[in-house]
């Protein structure tokens, strides 16, 4: 069930596009083109949303840590505890790029004056999800004392639910940061900017995970252990954060200038 919930996402965003048709997708600073029917780009955005929605929840909860990454004596963790954070990971990605094209179409219908039912449809979105974020909210705890996404799955000891609602939670998140994005950072500051920001947001979200580890799991870590160094105030905790944030983001750019410099690897990442 793991593999079929996997494919489930993807499978559903291709067979939806069957039935409404991509927008064609303009190069840099081109306009794209309207689709005859904006009605089925934006019943399009909402299906692709909701089958990856459940698709994500379903793959939550058909595998357990407890089968997959049981204790060991050394206290280290299987690899196969990444698996599921990589489908989940590639479930968010397929899901916006689908989103963003259909929505050159569909968004024609939530403009300045948009019909009274998109008013009452935002309006119900908005409490659903404000609800979603109250109950999502972590029991303080991880499941197998490896922070790893998801925190929680089938197996969890209070419950195959926490993971169901840990991964809703998740997509409610996404969908905040990005209608506060839509609303105060549309506009393009330059060009150049705008180019490369865009441009290296796939390769920093696949890759900043990988310095996340080597920085905090690798380097930190051990430097802190070996000082006998605890973390205590909330302070030194935001200025690790911090400093691991900003680690993880420049090496991914530094990935992302490579790429660069080849255009058949770049291609791989749609750039």
């Amino acid at each position: 069930s793991f593999a079929a919930f996997a494919v489930l996402g993807p499978a559903s965003a291709v067979l939806i596009a069957q039935v409404a048709p991509l927008p064609p997708r303009g190069s840099y600073g081109e306009e794209r083109a309207t689709p005859a029917n904006p009605w089925m780009s934006w019943c399009a955005v909402r299906a692709v949303t909701l089958a990856q929605i459940c698709a994500s929840v379903g793959l939550v909860l058909s595998f357990g840590y407890a089968d997959i990454d049981p204790p060991r004596d050394d206290g280290g963790h299987d690899p196969r505890a990444g698996v599921p954070f990589i489908v989940l990971c590639l479930g968010f990605y397929v899901q916006g790029y689908f989103s963003e094209r259909w929505s050159q179409g569909g968004g024609s219908l939530e403009g300045d004056s948009p019909p009274q039912w998109v008013w009452l449809y935002r309006l119900f979105v908005a409490f659903l999800l404000q609800l979603a974020l109250m109950v999502s909210s972590p029991a303080g705890d991880v499941e197998s004392g490896h922070f790893i996404y998801p925190i929680y799955s089938a197996s969890y000891e209070h419950g195959a639910q926490f993971g169901a609602v840990h991964v809703i939670g998740t997509w409610c998140y996404i969908a905040v940061f990005v209608a506060l994005f839509q609303a105060y950072g549309e506009n393009i500051v330059s060009e150049r900017f705008y180019k490369h920001a865009t441009g290296s947001t796939v390769v920093v979200y696949i890759f900043h995970w990988v310095f996340v580890k080597i920085f905090a799991f690798w380097m930190l870590e051990p430097t802190l252990w070996r000082r006998g160094v605890v973390v205590h105030s909330p302070w030194t905790a935001g200025a690790l954060t911090l400093l691991t944030l900003l680690f993880s983001v420049s090496c991914s750019l530094l990935v992302y200038r490579l790429l660069l410099c080849s255009p058949a690897l770049g291609r791989l990442f749609g750039m």
